[in-house]
């Protein structure tokens, strides 16, 4: 919780600081404040993520025929945990904590979105560079 303090007083220093202390910054041309946020082993977010797919298409076996719009929706809720950091960016576990998905069973929407249900109680490590 001290970590997220320092971080959020650093970025009021940031943005309370004299316009001409900005343009002094090293690499910061014409004004511009480079902010990087580079969190720590230990730090976490929580996640939530809200999709929505609309699908429509001719089906292979009869191209004259068009189907009809299919949609869905995804709800995700995940616990994002910061697990190493170095200068190339930071190694982050996400646990997927619930999932909602409202689309008619059996249709395109459905199939697409159900990778999420996939990632339920599982562990997923990714990679953040600062690019």
């Amino acid at each position: 919780m001290r970590r997220w303090g320092r971080l959020v007083a650093g970025c009021l220093a940031l943005w309370l600081a004299p316009e001409q202390s900005m343009e002094a910054q090293p690499g910061a041309g014409s004004g511009a404040v480079v902010l990087q946020v580079r969190p720590l082993p230990g730090d976490t977010i929580r996640v939530r993520l809200d999709q929505t797919v609309e699908i429509s298409g001719v089906p292979a076996a009869d191209a004259a025929a068009a189907s009809p719009v299919q949609g869905g929706s995804l709800v995700l809720l995940a616990l994002l945990a910061v697990e190493s950091t170095d200068l190339q960016g930071a190694t982050i576990v996400s646990q997927t904590d619930s999932v909602r998905v409202d689309a008619e069973s059996g249709s395109a929407a459905a199939a697409v979105l159900a990778w999420a249900s996939a990632t339920l109680g599982r562990a997923v490590r990714f990679r953040v560079a600062p690019d």
